[in-house]
């Protein structure tokens, strides 16, 4: 397998992915399987995809201990996360299920699940049938989902091999609705954590427009602007943060306003809440507002390798994003009229801002009061240790 993985592939990434599903709200979660594959050869860099799929056993209950704890070392590794990815993540969570868990295998795997990883010699073969059963019920033709991005003038070569490979896996397959666990997703609120630290973490997550949403470029541009203007100056070089940043994410229909090593987290978390306030005394101007429509543009436009975008295009299919709608989100940004932007972005700001997430990584000692206000009603986690 390692022979055929070196000679017939540009590599075999899979991982486990969550998306929001549009109509639902709720994750869709998917094996993400990115195959690199050589534009002359990639039948047989799907044969192999498909050996790996359909014919891996486990009944090599040694190895598969070794597995399993080499996975369970990645994931302690992993725990170890910094400050700031922490505040976003949880403060994400609490209004969108699909980001916490896409994002949970990626730097904060919780402990409890870590701690299921220890598996027991004598467990070792019932694991083993379970993954032989699941690897059955996943893996089917009614299940896949195929994107593929190739270069070169030879398309026809990949989409046979991409047919044949789809019409070899077998039929069937499970319905994972019912597997799925119940909602955590908490909504609106404020939490704090306690942190060994002489300096905190302050992170605003609200719901945004969706790409597809006639707001979308909008609040994009306004949310760049307002982050390369007003809060780097207030918060950043007038309040002595260390990192500060503001980003809107039309995908997934989150903006983020954080500020990291910060010395204040009161004043920074007042100063996200009031913000629309601020930006009605204090719009950004025509130039702010074309420079944050020129960097939009840069992060759609910049180059990216068949890997990369083949990523990208399975993302927005699994979100139910169109082309249409890729292209109605360039051609607001293109029209956007920087008044309009800084007279409306203050009221989507406002609006947003009522189902705000906030969480706050703050130094030991500093009251929950302090920083939210007296009568908060604030969660306040033990320390971060």
């Amino acid at each position: 397998m390692s022979i055929r993985l070196g000679r017939d592939t540009g590599g075999i990434d899979p991982r486990p992915a969550a998306c929001e599903e549009a109509a639902t709200g709720r994750p869709a979660h998917v094996v993400s399987i990115l195959v690199g594959f050589f534009p002359e050869r990639p039948a047989e860099a799907l044969a192999l995809l498909r050996t790996a799929l359909l014919s891996t056993r486990f009944g090599d209950l040694d190895r598969l201990a070794e597995i399993v704890e080499e996975q369970r070392g990645n994931d302690l590794s992993d725990l170890i996360a910094s400050a700031d990815w922490y505040a976003r993540v949880s403060a994400a969570s609490r209004l969108s299920e699909s980001f916490a868990r896409r994002n949970g295998w990626e730097g904060l795997p919780q402990a409890g699940f870590i701690a299921g990883r220890k598996i027991e010699t004598r467990s070792l073969s019932r694991l083993s049938g379970r993954l032989e059963a699941l690897v059955r019920r996943i893996f089917t033709m009614e299940r896949l989902i195929s994107v593929a991005c190739f270069p070169g003038t030879q398309p026809e070569r990949a989409l046979d091999a991409l047919s044949a490979f789809m019409d070899n896996l077998p039929a069937g397959g499970c319905d994972w609705s019912a597997h799925s666990a119940e909602s955590r997703r908490t909504g609106a609120g404020a939490v704090m954590m306690p942190l060994r630290s002489e300096v905190a973490t302050v992170c605003t997550v609200v719901p945004a427009p969706r790409l597809g949403s006639s707001d979308a470029a909008l609040f994009t541009v306004g949310t760049a602007a307002f982050s390369d203007g007003p809060i780097y100056r207030k918060l950043r070089m007038s309040g002595g943060a260390y990192e500060v940043s503001a980003w809107h994410d039309p995908m997934t229909g989150l903006a983020f306003f954080a500020s990291n090593r910060d010395p204040d987290p009161a004043r920074t978390r007042a100063f996200f809440a009031s913000s629309p306030d601020l930006l009605r005394a204090s719009p950004p101007s025509g130039e702010d507002v074309r420079l944050a429509v020129l960097s939009t543009f840069a992060g759609l436009e910049q180059p990216a390798g068949p890997r990369v975008r083949c990523g990208m295009a399975l993302a927005r299919h699994l979100a139910r994003v169109t082309p249409a709608d890729m292209e109605a989100f360039r051609a607001d940004l293109a029209g956007l009229d920087a008044g309009l932007a800084a007279e409306r972005y203050p009221d989507l700001l406002e609006k947003a801002l009522e189902s705000a997430s906030v969480f706050v990584l703050a130094p030991e000692g500093v009251s929950v009061e302090s920083v939210f206000g007296s009568g908060t009603d604030a969660i306040v986690l033990p320390a971060w240790r």
